[in-house]
């Protein structure tokens, strides 16, 4: 919400002209890449299993009436395994965090460099955690809430690797008349659809 992308001094003739209080900003450097979230359970300091997905539309593009959405990376794919190790050295760099589940996010430019962007010590927001449950099992927040009340709690992570990969899509609300759905979206990959507007 309210992030607005500074390429010129028109833009930040604009901005001020609908800001006058910017006490509710910070600036950032624009990272021009694709952006990459890593989602998991800490245990005992330790991350005991993470998930790589790529946002194919990012939360930027939400707010121009851009689908939000994501989907999981396959083991074998080289990005998965360097963004796992980045999310674990960012968690060994930041204070204590015993138990629970994670969502970091991360850039990669077209050169293959990487850039931390931000981590939270939650379960990914949206439909990340559904996402997580459909291809492994693993309910993120209830075994989040395990591991914080019970420091003995394990989980049983699935040791064979992830044989289906997940992701979702989200369609920001506008304003019009719905009038219904043209397609048929009963396909058997598609395990559920939410609709909140009311056809007129």
């Amino acid at each position: 919400m309210d992030v607005y992308i500074i390429k010129n001094q028109q833009d930040i003739d604009a901005f001020f002209e609908k800001n006058l209080n910017i006490n509710n900003y910070e600036i950032e450097e624009f990272i021009n890449g694709e952006m990459y979230h890593v989602d998991g359970l800490i245990q005992n300091h330790e991350v005991i299993v993470s998930y790589v997905s790529k946002y194919y539309k990012g939360c930027l593009e939400f707010q121009e009436n851009q689908p939000l959405s994501s989907f999981m990376i396959e083991e074998k794919n080289s990005i998965n395994k360097i963004l796992k190790a980045q999310a674990e050295k960012v968690i060994d760099i930041l204070p204590s965090f015993p138990n629970g589940s994670f969502h970091a996010e991360f850039f990669v430019t077209n050169s293959g460099e990487v850039y931390f962007c931000e981590i939270g010590s939650r379960t990914g927001g949206a439909e990340i955690g559904k996402v997580i449950q459909n291809s492994t099992y693993i309910h993120l927040n209830k075994e989040s809430l395990y591991l914080q009340m019970f420091e003995e709690h394990t989980i049983s992570i699935p040791q064979e690797p992830v044989e289906r990969y997940s992701g979702f899509v989200l369609i920001p609300p506008q304003r019009g008349v719905y009038k219904g759905i043209k397609k048929n979206l009963d396909f058997d990959w598609v395990v559920a659809t939410k609709i909140f507007a009311k056809k007129k």
